[in-house]
């Protein structure tokens, strides 16, 4: 338990030390939860007293320096940092970041912080202190994508990390670790890390997959300073998928959303029957998808924009290991929504380290009634079918695509029937591209087959506060509509004008699509994606 935590609240960061000492500066907006990374003006953007914050700027310090022990030192490289003109415990110093414990005896309310270094001291930045501003460590350290989280393992009666390779039963318990849950039992000193468990004077609502999960304990992690755990267990429901969403909220202040894998034998939840599959985690994948894209844009130009040609493309990649990644994950089927926030000029990037070489699988034919085309590959084992119009995926077709064999890949050959109708989107919730925020969102289309999902997302832009908002959900195709609740949207920012989009997108269950099955595979798939776009919308109050 002890590397997670360390993994996830310390933080890698780069700096250019100059040749002399310059005066630091915190801009406003510079002090974010240590957790969430949200920022200062978003939804849940809060820190609390008590907690871990991350503190952004520049000429912080001259050196970067990690403290070592507990008690924490309230200097670093001769960098100090006061957060209400109360020295504050510093885990953590280095030119552009500093990670600093808010003293526990800061009120609630407008503060401001100051740090000195050898250029001297920064302008105070000011910044709000609230009762509680809960935030989650994900695994990525970037507040996103799988989550800080340890499994319970009763078997062995330890603790283990939650990972798409090792789930979680439903029913099953799990530690959560986070930050800034405001106020305990028990009165801390700063600087000192929790002797004991001590709970949080507020049990918070934790909800997991959409379900409100049973909180057996909400306190401070034993042995950490301004870090805190809620020991939880998973609602008994619980779809299965790779990606659950995780929150916790004390009130009305809703921490960001990380995730965690949940099936019925802990096991790589890529075998679940819905949700996102696990990460690639080594071997070699082929895969082949049929795209059909169509976008509206209604504030801009009403009516349908230009569309992209239909097409197919494939790929035969061979893949090593590979961390975890803050890439878009949807949770399965009736499994909640998950949310990102972020400003503009800080858009997610995927932390994955991946090493993968294309696969030579020869030449790869695709063909149908009147269709018949061959092609070499690409670059690095990947094909590219481009029809040149947009109309030519039509619902019931059959095709075939087959490989000659290469060096890499053997011979095979696999056919697929498409589905009909095919899906469509036929009302995106909105009136005239305009949607609200305070009501739900209405999503209904056509859809080929019932038990399929269907991922939604919505997405708002803040011009003036540079906020950006994602939310992903997944719904039951069969059920004809999804619906996204006003608590989720007001989770985003609202948009500008033009600056909203929905998209819905359709594939089929993973054991509805044909496998392509070779020598010097480990999986293989031939699949189909469909993807209906509302552009240009916006989201009001």
């Amino acid at each position: 338990m002890r590397g997670l935590v360390l993994f996830v609240i310390c933080s890698l960061v780069l700096f250019a030390a100059g040749s002399a000492a310059q005066v630091p500066v915190v801009p406003q907006g510079g002090v974010v939860n240590g957790a969430s990374f949200r920022p200062a003006n978003a939804s849940g953007g809060g820190v609390a007293a008590g907690s871990i914050v991350s503190i952004f700027g520049s000429n912080l310090s001259e050196a970067t320096v990690a403290a070592t022990s507990t008690p924490l030192p309230t200097s670093l490289g001769q960098t100090s940092v006061r957060i209400g003109g109360i020295v504050a415990p510093l885990f953590f110093v280095s030119a552009v970041q500093i990670n600093a414990q808010v003293p526990w005896g800061v009120p609630a309310g407008t503060s401001s912080i100051t740090v000195s270094a050898l250029g001297g001291s920064s302008v105070p930045a000011n910044f709000t202190i609230q009762d509680s501003a809960p935030g989650l460590f994900s695994q990525t350290s970037d507040g996103r994508g799988p989550g800080a989280v340890l499994n319970y393992v009763p078997e062995q009666k330890v603790y283990a990390i939650n990972t798409p390779g090792a789930t979680i039963n439903p029913g099953g318990r799990v530690l959560i670790y986070g930050t800034g849950f405001g106020r305990v039992s028990s009165p801390q000193a700063d600087a000192t890390a929790a002797s004991a468990a001590v709970s949080t004077v507020t049990t918070p609502v934790v909800t997991i997959g959409g379900r409100q999960a049973l909180v057996e304990y909400s306190g401070l992690a034993p042995g950490y300073v301004g870090l805190y755990q809620i020991n939880a267990v998973i609602p008994t429901g619980t779809p299965e998928g790779c990606y659950l969403p995780v929150t916790v909220a004390f009130g009305t202040n809703v921490s960001n959303t990380v995730t965690i894998g949940v099936t019925n034998n802990r096991v790589n939840c890529s075998v679940a029957t819905s949700g996102s599959t696990g990460l690639f985690l080594g071997g070699s994948f082929g895969y082949a998808a049929f795209s059909k894209i169509t976008t509206q844009i209604p504030l801009v130009n009403p009516g349908l924009y230009p569309q992209p040609n239909d097409r197919l493309d494939a790929f035969f990649r061979r893949y090593q290991t590979r961390v975890p990644t803050s890439l878009v994950l949807y949770p399965p089927v009736g499994g909640g929504c998950n949310i990102w926030l972020f400003k503009s000029d800080s858009a997610p990037t995927d932390m994955s380290v991946t090493t993968d070489v294309g696969l030579n699988a020869g030449t790869l034919t695709l063909s149908r009634t009147g269709y018949n085309q061959a092609l070499g590959t690409k670059q690095a084992g990947e094909y590219t079918w481009d029809f040149q119009q947009s109309n030519f995926i039509q619902a019931g077709a059959v095709w075939t695509l087959s490989g000659s064999g290469g060096s890499d890949v053997g011979a095979f050959s696999v056919t697929q029937t498409l589905p009909s109708p095919l899906f469509a989107v036929r009302d995106f919730g909105t009136v005239s591209g305009v949607f609200s925020q305070s009501s739900p969102l209405n999503i209904s289309w056509s859809c080929p087959d019932t038990g399929d999902p269907v991922g939604v997302e919505v997405a708002s832009y803040n011009l003036a506060t540079k906020l950006v908002g994602m939310a992903f959900c997944s719904f039951l195709c069969g059920n004809g509509t999804g619906q996204v609740s006003a608590d989720v949207l007001k989770q985003l920012p609202l948009s500008g004008l033009s600056a909203a989009s929905i998209i819905a997108f359709y594939t089929p269950n993973p054991g509805k699509i044909p496998a392509i099955k070779a020598t010097g595979l480990t999986q293989g798939a031939f699949g189909l994606v469909i993807t209906s776009t509302l552009s240009g919308a916006q989201m009001v109050q």
